[in-house]
């Protein structure tokens, strides 16, 4: 049995809060994405040959947090969510002045799931590729339980397609377009170098294949130690991204 996340929030206040708070947060990102077509964010994709991500009903919904210091704080104030709990999700923080302003600023955003496929925080890039800029972990979200691009390609997964498993949102897209119309492979993206033994039983849940690609970087250590906790009836290849 897969213990997810969302189990445990039974001890955590205002669940039903997160989840509608992580939910809007979502669409937030997504709308400001869709209305600013010709900005860096949306050129950036398209230049990666990634503006497939761009169409309405797109499977990833990749957003865009605005270069503002609190568009998303005043929006989640506005539907009603208290101080307390914009700050415990992580996408606030409490700057010099004391006032809560947005986490994620000018950078693309992408949302992390739980095994039940729940969004329990998000990464983001900006637009120097500098990096990703993960949410903090909490009782809620923690790197080595959560996935990206399951949800969003749960329909490919579930008819066959080989997970890659990647280090990074945009390397999992990346490798989604090279799939094809077809979809022989779907990227799905792990934060912080190497697969957990909980995101190993969290994909086999969802995926069809019998195989399993692993295309981590760093040292061949971490990627075999990844490959091992794959299912036996799993066979996996792995090779350096």
């Amino acid at each position: 049995m897969v213990t997810t996340m969302s189990d445990r929030w039974s001890s955590i206040p205002d669940q039903l809060q997160m989840l509608d708070l992580y939910r809007f947060a979502r669409m937030f990102y997504r709308d400001q994405l869709m209305v600013r077509p010709y900005e860096w964010a949306a050129r950036h994709l398209r230049r990666h040959g990634l503006g497939h991500a761009l169409e309405v009903d797109a499977g990833w919904k990749i957003g865009y947090a605005p270069d503002e210091p609190a568009y998303l704080v005043d929006r989640l104030r506005w539907l009603e969510f208290d101080d307390e709990v914009i700050l415990t999700s992580g996408l606030a923080v409490v700057a010099d002045n004391g006032c809560l302003v947005d986490r994620y600023r000018d950078c693309l955003t992408f949302v992390a799931r739980d095994s039940a496929l729940a969004e329990v925080g998000f990464v983001g890039q900006g637009r120097h590729d500098v990096g990703y800029l993960d949410i903090p972990e909490s009782a809620i979200y923690r790197k080595s339980e959560t996935l990206i691009g399951v949800a969003e390609q749960q329909w490919e997964l579930s008819n066959g397609a080989v997970p890659v498993i990647v280090d990074g949102p945009m390397a999992a897209l990346a490798v989604r377009a090279a799939g094809g119309e077809a979809a022989e492979w779907v990227g799905i993206a792990v934060r912080g170098g190497t697969m957990t033994r909980l995101q190993a039983s969290f994909l086999d849940h969802y995926a069809a294949s019998e195989s399993v690609i692993v295309a981590l970087g760093g040292d061949s250590v971490r990627r075999r130690a990844s490959v091992e906790l794959l299912p036996e009836s799993r066979p996996s290849r792995w090779r350096r991204p």
